[in-house]
Protein backbone atom coordinates (compact mmCIF):
# COMPACT_ATOMS: atom_id res chain seq x y z
CA UNK A 1 0.00 0.00 0.00
CA UNK A 2 1.00 3.78 -1.01
CA UNK A 3 0.33 5.97 1.79
CA UNK A 4 -0.18 9.59 0.55
CA UNK A 5 -0.72 12.83 2.42
CA UNK A 6 -2.45 16.40 1.05
CA UNK A 7 -3.63 19.30 2.81
CA UNK A 8 -5.42 22.40 1.21
CA UNK A 9 -5.53 24.72 3.81
CA UNK A 10 -6.62 23.70 7.51
CA UNK A 11 -7.88 20.48 5.96
CA UNK A 12 -6.35 17.15 5.40
CA UNK A 13 -6.18 13.60 3.80
CA UNK A 14 -4.27 10.83 4.75
CA UNK A 15 -4.71 8.68 1.72
CA UNK A 16 -4.08 4.65 1.04
CA UNK A 17 -3.71 3.36 -2.46
CA UNK A 18 -3.62 -0.21 -4.19
CA UNK A 19 -2.01 1.15 -7.31
CA UNK A 20 -4.56 3.82 -8.71
CA UNK A 21 -7.25 2.12 -6.24
CA UNK A 22 -8.07 4.00 -2.79
CA UNK A 23 -8.59 1.79 -0.16
CA UNK A 24 -9.19 4.39 2.68
CA UNK A 25 -8.40 7.14 3.92
CA UNK A 26 -8.17 9.59 7.29
CA UNK A 27 -9.34 13.18 7.26
CA UNK A 28 -8.35 16.29 9.40
CA UNK A 29 -8.09 19.51 10.02
CA UNK A 30 -5.57 21.50 11.69
CA UNK A 31 -7.20 22.80 15.21
CA UNK A 32 -3.81 24.72 15.93
CA UNK A 33 -0.33 25.00 14.18
CA UNK A 34 0.38 22.07 16.46
CA UNK A 35 -2.58 20.07 16.70
CA UNK A 36 -4.47 17.99 13.84
CA UNK A 37 -7.80 16.84 14.68
CA UNK A 38 -8.67 13.10 13.05
CA UNK A 39 -12.09 13.13 12.35
CA UNK A 40 -12.66 10.79 10.27
CA UNK A 41 -11.45 7.07 8.88
CA UNK A 42 -12.73 5.58 6.41
CA UNK A 43 -11.95 1.65 4.54
CA UNK A 44 -13.21 0.50 1.17
CA UNK A 45 -15.65 -2.27 2.26
CA UNK A 46 -13.56 -4.30 -0.03
CA UNK A 47 -10.55 -3.41 1.33
CA UNK A 48 -12.09 -3.58 5.57
CA UNK A 49 -9.71 -6.46 7.76
CA UNK A 50 -6.61 -5.96 5.98
CA UNK A 51 -4.85 -2.97 8.39
CA UNK A 52 -5.54 -0.41 6.10
CA UNK A 53 -6.87 1.92 8.66
CA UNK A 54 -4.12 0.90 11.21
CA UNK A 55 -1.51 1.78 8.74
CA UNK A 56 -3.21 5.33 7.91
CA UNK A 57 -3.30 5.61 11.42
CA UNK A 58 0.65 4.68 11.89
CA UNK A 59 1.22 7.42 9.13
CA UNK A 60 -0.07 9.91 10.61
CA UNK A 61 1.00 9.77 13.96
CA UNK A 62 4.72 9.48 12.77
CA UNK A 63 3.85 12.51 11.02
CA UNK A 64 2.89 14.18 14.26
CA UNK A 65 6.37 12.89 15.67
CA UNK A 66 8.44 13.46 12.99
CA UNK A 67 6.92 17.26 12.83
CA UNK A 68 6.36 17.72 16.96
CA UNK A 69 2.62 17.77 16.20
CA UNK A 70 0.21 16.29 18.40
CA UNK A 71 -3.37 15.14 17.55
CA UNK A 72 -6.53 14.98 19.37
CA UNK A 73 -9.24 13.08 17.58
CA UNK A 74 -13.04 13.13 16.94
CA UNK A 75 -12.72 9.60 15.51
CA UNK A 76 -13.72 6.76 17.28
CA UNK A 77 -11.31 4.15 15.48
CA UNK A 78 -8.48 6.28 16.34
CA UNK A 79 -10.08 7.05 19.95
CA UNK A 80 -10.11 3.26 20.49
CA UNK A 81 -6.56 2.51 19.38
CA UNK A 82 -5.47 5.62 21.81
CA UNK A 83 -7.20 3.70 25.19
CA UNK A 84 -5.92 0.53 24.26
CA UNK A 85 -2.14 1.24 24.00
CA UNK A 86 0.31 3.45 25.30
CA UNK A 87 1.72 4.05 22.28
CA UNK A 88 0.43 6.97 21.00
CA UNK A 89 0.80 8.54 24.37
CA UNK A 90 3.52 10.68 23.27
CA UNK A 91 1.33 12.11 20.31
CA UNK A 92 -1.89 12.48 22.11
CA UNK A 93 -3.14 16.13 22.91
CA UNK A 94 -3.77 17.00 26.34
Amino acid sequence: MEIKKTEKGTEGLIVGYDGDEQMGYISYVWESEEVMNIQHTIVEPKHEGKGVASALLNYAVDFARQNNKKIQTSCSFVQAKFNRSGAYDDVKAK
